[in-house]
């Protein structure tokens, strides 16, 4: 009995002990495990881990499961084949699935159970392009060939467009390539396969939808319009649902025809449109056009008639009720736009012509209205009192900054989700946090933690910034002095393309600047930020040679020289949004224009001057 409650106690202790404890031994020792496993030292990364466990059977990191899930990548690599297959099936980390799929697949495979390996094997397969997976599918690739031939045929259309073969592949399959292709920026390939596809199964009764959309959706990214006219006019005719499927292809002719600027054509076939499934999207674009022609009264009679109403079609009804001076309209929309998006490009613009009912949107010059107006919203913003941030996150902020230096992103969002921080949502707490990831540098996090609190920050002047914020200032203002590119053109341009990401991976673009790795030697040198920030003002400075006005720049690095050319400039160099009738490109262009005059106002001493 005495031994009972010595027991109970000395738990209580212990209990107590990590409750009110700021010690990170247990943290220390993991990234110690997860450090010697690094350098290949398994068996020493074997006993660091048996300690901590031993240890700190109660420790944050044990209950995350992120200890024993690199004791199971340490059995691993000890030929512990049961012990790691047991760790690595229970412990599933969101951030390791890949990993843990091959790992398993491979540990399977030498067990001589190559059905269970390849259940593995084959979640491995994706159908979205990655700089990364792509090694991981190549690594799998002879194994699956070998234990079954279907793969040759996979694998030979995927990694090497051979595409003879593909009568034996299944038409799930031959979606994910061409879906794989397409993202890897192959369109073309994508195309080359799909048509090859169709063709085969020419005057076959089967339904063959997904392929013609796909082929269509296609055609649309190399911006080959007239095949998508010709192709919809055809797959409506073939098409063993053509009845149903009659609105989809009027879509596609729509916006078609649209981006060709043909609009009586467009109108036509939008009008057309009566499947609600297809219709939302059809009326929106309609307006659209109607918007661009200034026929405002018929902007409003098209989307005061639908329901529901997406983000969009408030835009462009709350513009076209200033425009026709419908006040009390104009300040409804504005009001369920601060709702939904409160650093959007139009809540700014509203918060204006909210305070200046009688003033007039410059339509010709939209660089320069956006800059007056960002300048104006600034002027009149307060800033909240950034004491009681300290008061009320004094000793939370104390005990994180002690553990921030171990940089490890696994312990810092567990570390985060377990403290106080986690649970608040006040403007204090938020910017706080915003604040200590900047400080150690994840700022990935630290914007990403912003913009979830964008309501929040936009409101006041001390917090706004971190919405637009600058890091890397030492790089930035390096290559900006050496290659003569301003500030604000490579903070607007890391915020669009990556979000401060220097890992950030998409189909064939890596890096801060999200550029493309096929023009480079070594793809992997782009996330490391100094090599992306020196080749990202490398390319700058010969479009600049070719237009030299900032948002021009702007425009042909993230889009490309034919998106440029697609719009239509002023003489001054300066842009019309009313003029894009193109609702996608209206808004990445507006939301380029908006980002770009926040870092002029916010950070440059020229101020207004555009």
């Amino acid at each position: 009995m005495k031994r009972k409650v010595l027991y109970t106690l000395f738990y209580l202790f212990l209990s107590s002990h990590f409750l009110f404890s700021y010690s990170y031994e247990d943290y220390e020792l993991y990234l110690k495990a997860k450090k010697e496993y690094q350098e290949k030292k398994y068996q020493e990364a074997y006993e660091t881990l048996s300690l901590l466990k031993r240890i700190f059977p109660y420790s944050r990191v044990q209950k995350s499961k992120l200890s024993d899930y690199y004791l199971a990548l340490i059995q691993y690599q000890l030929d512990q084949k049961e012990e790691a297959i047991r760790g690595l099936t229970a412990n599933i980390l969101p951030l390791h699935t890949e990993e843990r799929d091959y790992l398993l697949g491979t540990l399977y495979m030498n067990k001589k159970n190559p059905k269970q390996a390849n259940l593995y094997f084959q979640r491995l397969l994706s159908s979205e392009y990655s700089y990364s997976h792509e090694k991981i599918e190549k690594k799998i690739e002879q194994i699956l060939c070998k234990n079954n031939p279907y793969y040759q045929h996979y694998f030979a259309a995927k990694f090497y467009q051979n595409f003879e073969s593909i009568s034996n592949l299944t038409k799930k399959d031959i979606l994910e390539i061409a879906s794989y292709l397409s993202s890897k920026g192959e369109e073309q390939n994508s195309q080359t396969l799909l048509l090859k596809f169709l063709k085969e199964n020419q005057g076959k009764k089967e339904d063959f939808f997904p392929f013609y959309s796909a082929l269509l959706n296609s055609f649309f990214q190399t911006k080959s319009y007239d095949k998508v006219i010709q192709y919809a006019n055809l797959f409506s005719k073939v098409d063993i649902q053509a009845i149903e499927n009659r609105d989809f292809y009027l879509l596609q002719k729509a916006r078609a025809y649209h981006h060709k600027k043909q609009y009586i054509k467009a109108i036509s076939c939008y009008e057309t449109i009566k499947n609600p499934r297809y219709q939302s999207d059809a009326s929106l674009e309609l307006a659209a056009i109607h918007y661009t022609l200034e026929n405002y009264d018929t902007v409003i009679q098209i989307l005061e008639k639908k329901s529901p109403k997406t983000t969009y079609d408030w835009k462009l009804l709350g513009n076209s009720y200033f425009i026709l001076k419908e006040r009390e309209k104009f300040l409804s929309v504005a009001q369920k736009i601060e709702e939904k998006e409160s650093n959007a490009y139009e809540n700014i613009l509203y918060h204006y012509l909210i305070a200046h009912p009688k003033e007039t949107i410059d339509k010709d010059n939209s660089l320069y209205f956006t800059n007056f107006v960002v300048n104006r919203y600034l002027e009149n913003l307060y800033p909240f009192d950034s004491s009681d941030t300290l008061k009320s996150t004094l000793l939370e902020y104390e005990k994180l900054k002690d553990f921030a230096p171990m940089y490890d992103r696994d312990l810092i969002e567990l570390e985060f989700k377990n403290s106080h921080f986690y649970y608040k949502s006040n403007i204090e707490t938020a910017y706080a946090v915003s604040k200590f990831y900047e400080k150690f540098g994840f700022y990935d996090l630290a914007y990403q933690n912003s913009k979830r609190n964008a309501s929040l920050f936009s409101r006041f002047k001390n917090s706004i910034s971190l919405l637009f914020p600058r890091y890397y200032p030492e790089l930035i203002k390096k290559y900006s002095l050496q290659y003569n590119i301003s500030e604000e053109i490579l903070n607007t341009l890391i915020l669009l393309s990556s979000e401060w990401n220097n890992n950030y991976e998409k189909e064939n673009k890596l890096g801060l600047f999200a550029l493309d790795f096929r023009n480079t030697s070594e793809a992997s040198n782009l996330k490391n930020p100094e090599i992306s920030i020196k080749l990202a003002c490398q390319k700058l400075k010969k479009i600049q040679k070719k237009y030299p006005q900032a948002l021009a720049t702007m425009i042909v690095f993230l889009y490309g020289e034919s998106y440029y050319k697609e719009l239509i400039w002023e003489e001054n160099g300066d842009i019309s949004l009313n003029k894009i009738s193109d609702l996608n490109m209206r808004y990445e262009i507006q939301q380029l224009i908006l980002h770009y005059c926040f870092y002029k106002n916010l950070y440059s001493t020229l101020g207004r001057k555009i």
